[in-house]
């Protein structure tokens, strides 16, 4: 009779799947639930917008983490979280953060940037607003970045290979940023390629964090400098 037994690797890999599927269900539910009504003031609808970053640090991040670290045998570090190549990292990111605050210098004023961003529709922003609201997006991001970039990365990987793993990674990416419109779902798919790519060869997830913090936190920024409806408070 033929052995049925799952690998580590195999288990890995469906613990991987199973994170990335239910996580992003449980989020999407979780966040539409709590959804701000349309004509919520100014103050329920910034409370909204970070319930649902937390939401999706519980669901992306800390979930995963959990499942992953039972129910298999990798370990933070076998999740790249270790520190290994941080020089490589660092310039890394800091090169293609440079491009990406250039790229959304550009963009953000445009109208259909302008209609989604920034995500708090806070009609004056402060010191501590901005603080906020760079804190939530960084803890977000963070969760999202260890979900597809260390647990579904380093546990297909080992599993799939170099390119079907690149393939099925960015594929999934470009999947959870179809609720953001076609263009950032195409943006996803070169980003994403080269994400896992430079996660591959460092072996840890930071250029993929930091490069989207400077992608997000640029276009927030620009956007609030090119939002007419927006002011800024000393």
């Amino acid at each position: 009779m033929e052995n049925t037994t799952l690998t580590p690797a195999m288990i890995a890999f469906l613990i991987a799947m199973i994170s990335v599927a239910g996580g992003f269900i449980a989020y999407h539910f979780m966040a539409e639930a709590r959804k701000a009504p349309a004509n919520a003031d100014d103050a329920t609808q910034t409370k909204t917008v970070f319930m649902k970053r937390w939401i999706g640090v519980l669901f992306l991040g800390v979930v995963p983490a959990v499942l992953t670290l039972v129910f298999t045998d990798k370990s933070m570090l076998d999740l790249g979280m270790g520190f290994q190549n941080f020089g490589t990292s660092l310039l890394w990111s800091l090169g293609l953060g440079a491009v990406a605050a250039f790229v959304n210098s550009q963009n953000a004023k445009k109208a259909d940037n302008l209609a989604m961003y920034p995500e708090v529709r806070a009609k004056e922003w402060n010191k501590q607003l901005v603080f906020s609201s760079a804190f939530t997006w960084s803890a977000y991001l963070f969760a999202y970045e260890f979900l597809f970039r260390g647990v579904l990365w380093f546990c297909t990987y080992p599993v799939l290979g170099l390119i079907p793993a690149i393939a099925l990674n960015c594929a999934l990416y470009a999947l959870v940023h179809v609720p953001k419109g076609i263009k950032e779902t195409i943006g996803a798919i070169p980003l994403g390629i080269i994400l896992c790519v430079l996660t591959y060869q460092t072996g840890t997830i930071w250029i993929a964090f930091l490069v989207h913090i400077a992608l997000a936190l640029s276009n927030e920024w620009f956007s609030l400098k090119y939002h007419p409806e927006i002011k800024i408070k000393s």
